[in-house]
């Protein structure tokens, strides 16, 4: 038989009080219910789907700030080299690196080489079936 959890769910960020809940639930706020979808369990989380483009958070929090700044918004940042279009100031400043740096992560079994470390571990795994040590 199978343990019920139990999650904690704070509906309201701006208010104290939160809630015991023992399986998803649904905002009962109408204004909520509007904007954020049931929550349902994805391997045992709670996850929260915008209603707008059905993209899935595990925090409400990630939700909110999606709705805010991501959700049918127009990017703010413009890169001034290419005039690509970002969201969010530390994926200009990411991106912009490319244009002024020189890539100081090479691929030891290929020629390829990378601006981010982590893009340089993905390309081994997916290309080469190298696993990074731990």
């Amino acid at each position: 038989m199978r343990e019920k959890r139990s999650y904690w769910l704070q509906l309201y960020p701006k208010n104290e009080n939160t809630i015991e809940v023992q399986q998803p639930v649904l905002a009962t706020n109408s204004r909520n219910r509007s904007i954020f979808q049931s929550s349902r369990m994805t391997r045992g989380q709670l996850t929260y789907k915008c209603t707008n483009c059905n993209r899935s958070y595990m925090r409400m929090s990630c939700l909110k700030r999606h709705l805010r700044v991501e959700c049918g918004q127009a990017p703010k940042y413009q890169c001034k080299i290419c005039h690509g279009w970002f969201k969010y100031k530390h994926n200009l400043t990411a991106h912009w690196k490319m244009h002024v740096e020189e890539p100081k992560y090479n691929c030891d079994l290929c020629p390829k080489k990378f601006y981010r470390r982590d893009r340089l571990l993905e390309h081994q795994k997916r290309l080469h079936n190298i696993l990074p040590m731990l």
